[in-house]
């Protein structure tokens, strides 16, 4: 029977904290990284993952159209929108800052070779006479790996650019609509006829004329209860008079 053979030992691809020094352990079986480092690269992809997650969920707070802003009128309103900008820029740093971490800690060039994984892939071998496929922790999933970073990251500064002018935007909108405010302020003075105070007012008219139907309607069925109570009251002394007396 033919015998196996153990994988070969690889060195570990990871840089260490530093940023500069290659790890030194080596490992059998696929991938590029040692035991150790492969859980922080989990954990690094989790982290960044996670960020995506947030600024995903708060895309459309972020990414607001002309016709959105139009329709933000007042000063909480606004407050609002820019609370949830701000928040969507934030999770947009935050992504970017943990792929940056990840992609510095875990290079897709080995350490110390500076050889791209495009050169290797172009040559489509290890230089030993093996193959390489698109197997994991091979050149061509590393380049394609390397394009998708790039890619997101591009996407994130897009992003970030526009949300930032979004916060400019409101922050702005913001002061007119305080100084709008201001301006109604000192030209009615607190009157009825303020244009401002005509939503609130016309609900307190609506609500002062629910509650006087509310006494109306209990004001009747007390009406309703005594003259009826009167009634029957008749009706039993009625008929307490005609009822014949017994003779003794």
């Amino acid at each position: 029977m033919p015998t196996a053979h153990a994988p070969r030992k690889k060195a570990c691809q990871a840089l260490q904290a530093d940023l500069h020094t290659p790890c030194s352990k080596t490992f059998r079986g696929w991938g590029r990284f040692c035991p150790p480092h492969l859980e922080e690269h989990a954990r690094l992809s989790g982290a960044y993952k996670d960020a995506a997650a947030r600024a995903e969920r708060l895309r459309r707070h972020g990414e607001l159209g002309e016709k959105q802003l139009r329709a933000l009128l007042g000063a909480p309103a606004v407050d609002r929108a820019l609370q949830k900008a701000r928040q969507y820029a934030a999770a947009l740093d935050e992504e970017a800052a943990t792929r940056a971490a990840h992609a510095a800690r875990f290079p897709t060039t080995s350490p110390g070779t500076g050889v791209p994984p495009t050169a290797m892939r172009r040559s489509g071998s290890t230089g030993s006479g093996v193959t390489l496929g698109g197997r994991a922790g091979s050149p061509t999933a590393m380049h394609v790996d390397e394009d998708k970073h790039e890619d997101r990251m591009r996407e994130i500064r897009e992003k970030k650019e526009a949300c930032d002018a979004l916060v400019v935007q409101l922050q702005k909108k913001r002061e007119e609509v305080l100084s709008e405010a201001q301006q109604r302020r000192e030209r009615y003075g607190g009157r009825d006829d303020d244009p401002e105070r005509q939503p609130l007012l016309e609900r307190r008219r609506a609500a002062a004329r629910a509650r006087t139907r509310q006494w109306v309607c209990i004001a009747f069925f007390v009406v309703l209860l005594v003259v009826v109570s009167m009634i029957i009251a008749c009706l039993l002394i009625t008929q307490l008079d005609t009822t014949p007396r017994a003779h003794v």
